[in-house]
């Protein structure tokens, strides 16, 4: 009865430490979307989001159950950049993650090396260097070689933050090569054009609802969403 209810306490306190370390986007997902040599990749940001006075020292592994013959995948750590295809980090204490209260990006890299397909990765969080208290897990979608942005997964491209107070950044946007903005009434108030780890800048807008529209290279529109912005622009 006493192992039980153990049990059952351990189990209450994963979620909780999971609750307390959200990440996002979610799902999150890299589209290198031309093969066009050797050196053709994309990067993303995974950002980490500690919503309590809590320090997490954070260590992690990397399983790759669904890679292309010469694909390569890149972790960039708080502390560094790993080689091509790492397993984990380093177990020194010295090399972990701290990650208190905010937002800490991860950023990850994927290169075909001009193979096309889809497959999967899969980084583990863990709290201790033995590698044995699994707090996260996380799947990374990997797509090579989409031509077009019918082919793109449009569930994984998001707008973040949302709401905002002065800029936003299209996640898995590697695609979208122009964002128009609209207000409430459909009336045109913005154009971006987009690029990797962009910061599009609405911080003169008025606070309410926008719609995001991002278009691809031959103006096609890939998505739609709606944006809130919280805060009156000066």
């Amino acid at each position: 009865m006493v192992r039980s209810i153990l049990f059952v306490l351990f189990l209450a306190l994963a979620n909780i430490s999971q609750a307390q370390l959200t990440y996002n986007p979610d799902p999150f997902s890299i589209v290198v979307a031309t093969l066009e040599d050797n050196y053709s990749y994309t990067k993303e940001k995974l950002n980490f989001t500690v919503s309590t006075d809590t320090l997490y020292t954070i260590y992690w592994k990397m399983e790759f159950p669904n890679m292309k013959e010469k694909w390569e995948v890149q972790l960039c750590d708080l502390n560094l950049c790993y080689d091509f295809n790492a397993r984990q980090s380093s177990p020194s204490l010295g090399m972990s993650n701290k990650m208190d209260k905010g937002t800490h990006s991860f950023e990850i890299g994927f290169y075909p090396r001009t193979v096309p397909g889809t497959g999967k990765a899969v980084l583990k969080l863990y709290g201790d260097n033995q590698f044995t208290k699994l707090i996260k897990e996380i799947d990374i979608n990997l797509y090579a070689g989409t031509t077009s942005s019918k082919d793109v997964n449009i569930n994984t491209v998001r707008v973040f933050p949302n709401p905002t107070t002065d800029y936003f950044q299209i996640a898995n946007g590697s695609q979208v090569s122009k964002i128009v903005l609209y207000n409430v009434l459909g009336k045109e108030v913005k154009t971006f054009f987009h690029y990797n780890n962009a910061n599009h800048d609405v911080s003169d807008l008025r606070k309410g609802i926008y719609m995001v529209r991002m278009l691809d290279a031959k103006n096609k529109v890939i998505k739609t969403v709606r944006l809130s912005k919280n805060v009156d622009g000066v």
